[in-house]
């Protein structure tokens, strides 16, 4: 079995390039609070993906935007759901492992693909829940003339609002990755695991 991105890569894209095309909505500084920060890091990706082009700025670029996708992800978080019940049966160094390759895949996978956005995509935000610290941006990604439901899920940490999975028409991101993750953990373990993610990542 091949640890796999399949359909996602516009999931993440449309993380990285369309938030930006918020409405106007009227709320209070509180609830606020989840989409600012997201909108904050967004439109420093843009800003980056503007300042020009060509291999080598590319790969500054690229650093610059790995960066900022780092700070705005909860990635332990991400990690831990990527797993699910098999995460308990990790010790500390197996679940930093696993968090770092994991981490790395997602963004191999798909930080080059943003050098091809356009950033011309819209998508508006009409709902936020809020419970606790979780919380769900909901939004309308508008793609070629077709609206694309996307829902962003967030837990705070530390004062900041970071983000555990993409839902893009229904699939989630990290769904995808945990129905792969349990069948090789349940049929060969840890350890082959690990070593299809250093395979993928060339680590």
């Amino acid at each position: 079995m091949r640890v796999s991105a399949g359909r996602l890569p516009f999931l993440f894209v449309t993380f990285c390039c369309t938030i930006m095309f918020i409405g106007p909505r009227i709320v209070d500084a509180e609830e606020q609070v989840p989409l600012s920060q997201m909108e904050e890091t967004v439109n420093k990706i843009i800003d980056i993906l503007q300042e020009g082009s060509g291999e080598e700025k590319w790969q500054q670029q690229k650093k610059e935007i790995v960066a900022l996708i780092d700070k705005r992800l909860n990635r332990e978080e991400i990690a831990r759901r990527a797993l699910a019940r098999h995460w308990r049966d990790l010790n500390s160094r197996q679940k930093e492992e696993f968090s770092t390759l994991f981490l790395e895949l997602l963004k191999d996978t798909y930080i080059n693909r943003l050098r091809n956005c356009s950033c011309e995509n819209e998508a508006r935000f009409y709902e936020q829940r809020k419970r606790g610290d979780r919380a769900i941006v909901y939004s309308m990604a508008i793609k070629d003339k077709q609206e694309v439901p996307i829902d962003y899920r967030l837990v705070k940490k530390d004062g900041e609002w970071g983000v555990y999975d993409i839902v893009v028409e229904g699939v989630s991101l990290i769904s995808n990755y945990r129905k792969q993750f349990d069948q090789i953990m349940s049929r060969d373990g840890y350890s082959e695991l690990i070593k299809r993610l250093r395979e993928k990542t060339g680590n």
